[in-house]
């Protein structure tokens, strides 16, 4: 069996952001929100075996693939003064 999930999206919050390179250290917070994502996966019917030895149905996924377009991808970092010089790069390397 295949099974599609279309148009959906994915947002995420790290509350503590903390990067070192070199003599830099950038700490902040971060959002990361995707849009649009599709996920198509495989799902094999099966069965597991119980410790105490009963057989129970399962499903095993297989196959998963996700699939989104980059220019989907929000990436906000509030923070400190080197925040927003990562965040001037981060819009270069989008386009």
């Amino acid at each position: 069996m295949e099974v599609t999930i279309a148009d959906f999206g994915v947002e995420a919050e790290v509350n503590t952001l903390m990067l070192n390179a070199s003599i830099f250290q950038v700490l902040g917070s971060a959002k990361i929100s995707l849009k649009s994502i599709k996920c198509t996966m495989g799902l094999a019917m099966t069965t597991q075996k119980l410790p105490d030895g009963r057989l129970l149905p399962a499903v095993e996924p297989y196959n998963i693939s996700l699939d989104f377009d980059e220019d989907n991808i929000d990436v906000d970092l509030i923070g400190d003064v080197w925040t927003e010089v990562v965040d001037l790069f981060t819009a270069l390397l989008k386009s």
